[in-house]
């Protein structure tokens, strides 16, 4: 499974005052904002790349070779398993596929149910149906979600303090090696991530 952005989030999680503030900046100047707004997207990026889930609102598209299939052990065969499985999302927009004579084609949306509760998500054919064969190809499957707590407001605070002192320390440190009479002090990293267990997907990821 690949999964790119189509439509991006409006807003970061954190604004460049909130950030600007944490880092105990007084003076507001222009490369000093230039500099927090680049570090608030990296830290963002990397709380999703932790969490495998996307903060903020935004339209991303799921790319797949073939609807997901397992091997029946008893029978011996492939046979059509039920779910899709996705990062934590909002709602399903759209499920395209090429069928086997090469023709795009939109599954009803009476035709799959989806299942927003867990986390991660799932999506599942409806009662008595299955997934359609496809043509074999790369991205046959294309599956069109909206991701995303919802606004930055909505966002948990435990991931945007997560986010505050990783901003803090690229901001403090513009180097990768520091160097001081009293050495590094430094937070320890499994205090620092454990920040982020409430809103971790443990679960596997995949299609």
């Amino acid at each position: 499974m690949t999964i790119v952005v189509s439509t991006a989030a409006a807003t970061e999680p954190l604004t460049i005052a909130e950030a600007l503030s944490y880092c105990r900046i007084d003076s507001i100047n222009a490369p000093d904002e230039s500099l927090v707004a680049v570090l608030i997207a990296s830290a963002r990026a990397a709380a999703e790349q932790e969490l495998r889930r996307y903060l903020v609102t935004q339209t991303l598209d799921a790319y797949f070779d073939e609807f997901p299939r397992a091997k029946n052990e008893r029978l011996n065969e492939l046979v059509t398993r039920y779910e899709i499985i996705l990062p934590p999302l909002q709602s399903v927009t759209s499920i395209t596929y090429v069928d086997t004579d090469g023709a795009s084609q939109t599954l009803a949306t009476d035709q799959y149910t989806t299942d927003s509760k867990s986390q991660p998500a799932r999506i599942s054919p409806a009662y008595g149906v299955s997934w359609p064969s496809t043509r074999t190809q790369n991205n046959a499957v294309i599956v069109r979600f909206v991701g995303g707590y919802g606004a930055a407001s909505a966002v948990p605070q435990c991931i945007k303090n997560w986010m505050l002192l990783r901003i803090k320390t690229l901001y403090d440190n513009r180097e990768q090696i520091v160097v001081g009479t009293n050495g590094l002090v430094q937070i320890p990293p499994a205090f620092v991530d454990s920040l982020l267990d409430p809103e971790r997907v443990t679960s596997r990821i995949c299609g």
